[in-house]
């Protein structure tokens, strides 16, 4: 319940915008226990009301098997709003957090050893998946301080969110290898399993970070925008250039 109404809050995030309403459809099968009906619920107006929306209706009913799905809706200024395509050449590219730790949590279940009840590291990972983060104050503070920037969530892995903003905006963005953030337990868990650390960090990991662009000029505006607001400072990981829609990665 948590993760479908995070999920869809995350796509609201990243526009810059606040979130209204969620509309929510649970089927489940008919030999299902009541108490996990309540349980989905409880965790999706718990998500709903933590990050300012409320669940405004949707449907429920019987069915093969169990099936969640969600839409939200948000509200903000039309010259405000981030989108995939309004990245432009002259941008710094931003990341909110580190990614790869979903991803990391899964590969860390391979690992002698290592379970959901016994290790912390595994804990710290999996929280990303199992209590969804969308990054609602990451997003306004961006429109803040940039009204034609681009933004996107990293739901589908960090390189598909900068290989999304770099062909819908029409430009290349080169990125830094060593300034992409790796939280110390995905880097544990790589060392462990012989894995590319950042091979976990850039793949396919439902992280829900905020990857955005903003102006040279805005650097200490970005940064003490985040900081007032109570926010981790993000990472400047890039920079975007005239180009033809590619992302690349430079040592």
């Amino acid at each position: 319940g948590w993760y479908v109404v995070g999920a869809n809050l995350s796509d609201i995030a990243a526009m810059g915008a606040l979130p209204h309403t969620v509309q929510m459809v649970v089927r489940y099968p008919k030999d299902a226990d009541a108490s996990e009906f309540k349980q989905i619920m409880k965790g999706a107006n718990e998500c709903a009301q933590k990050y300012g929306a409320h669940i405004s209706g949707g449907d429920t009913g019987s069915y093969s098997t169990s099936v969640l799905a969600a839409s939200a809706t948000g509200f903000t200024s039309p010259d405000r709003l981030l989108t995939q395509s309004g990245a432009m050449p002259g941008q710094d590219v931003w990341l909110s957090g580190p990614t790869g730790l979903a991803a990391a949590a899964r590969l860390a279940t391979s690992l002698d050893g290592i379970t959901p009840q016994t290790t912390t590291d595994y804990e710290e990972l999996f929280k990303v998946w199992r209590r969804v983060d969308p990054q609602i104050g990451a997003g306004r503070a961006v429109t803040k301080v940039q009204s034609v920037a681009a933004g996107t969530d990293t739901s589908d892995g960090l390189k598909v969110a900068l290989e999304n903003i770099a062909r819908k905006s029409g430009v290349n963005i080169a990125v830094e290898q060593e300034a992409i953030p790796i939280h110390p337990a995905v880097r544990r868990v790589a060392e462990a399993l012989g894995h590319d650390a950042l091979a976990i960090v850039c793949g396919n990991s439902v992280d829900f970070r905020l990857l955005f662009t903003a102006g040279e000029g805005n650097r200490a505006q970005i940064s003490e925008t985040f900081r007032k607001k109570g926010l981790a400072e993000p990472h400047r990981i890039g920079s975007v250039y005239e180009g033809e829609g590619a992302a690349t990665f430079y040592d």
